[in-house]
């Protein structure tokens, strides 16, 4: 299956965005992801070296926080190991579906 970043999203009756940038907003972010929840945003490094794999995880990452956030579940929100893993799996069922 091929998985198409998307440009927005909803959840939780809130629209997310995703936006592609250069440098994640931020002083001395070093990071190729970021889950902004008060802007409801998404941001992904844009970054031609990073697989299409990489960037699509990378993506998933962020809106697992975003997901976690929307549940009201600060402490899995913060928990980078769980929101990983989560993203991880998340990625290889949509990426496998046939």
């Amino acid at each position: 299956m091929i998985f198409i970043i998307p440009k927005s999203l909803q959840l939780g009756g809130m629209t997310i965005t995703v936006d592609k940038v250069k440098q994640i907003t931020g002083e001395g972010l070093e990071c190729d992801g970021m889950a902004f929840y008060a802007r409801s945003k998404i941001e992904l490094k844009e970054d031609e070296t990073f697989s299409s794999d990489y960037k699509e995880w990378v993506f998933f990452h962020e809106l697992v926080h975003h997901i976690f956030g929307a549940m009201d579940e600060s402490e899995l929100r913060k928990n980078e190991k769980i929101v990983s893993q989560f993203a991880t799996f998340l990625h290889q069922a949509i990426k496998t579906m046939e």
